[in-house]
């Protein structure tokens, strides 16, 4: 996907390592981690943004179904993710 923020997405590679790090502390926080991780790796690795974007909507979904930490932390995840997808809409 082309990285339209480069700010946002770094910001949303540090977030991911939080979740990592408090993961080994707190088991809330691994499907954080594990999403994170994943929608980072779509956004560094598939090409189509459509497609992309669609991968990143599923990862969403399936996390939402998961008990996990959901604070502040992940809040700021997703509103970061925001700004790199849709940078022209705020």
């Amino acid at each position: 996907m082309e990285i339209k923020s480069v700010k946002h997405f770094e910001e949303m590679k540090i977030i991911c390592e939080h979740f990592k790090i408090n993961s080994l502390k707190n088991d809330l926080y691994i499907p954080e981690y594990d999403a994170s991780k994943e929608i980072n790796s779509i956004i560094e690795s598939e090409s189509d943004t459509e497609t992309g974007i669609a991968k990143i909507k599923s990862v969403l979904e399936r996390i939402e179904k998961l008990e996990h930490m959901n604070n502040v932390h992940w809040y700021d995840y997703k509103l970061h993710l925001n700004q790199f997808l849709f940078p022209d809409k705020h």
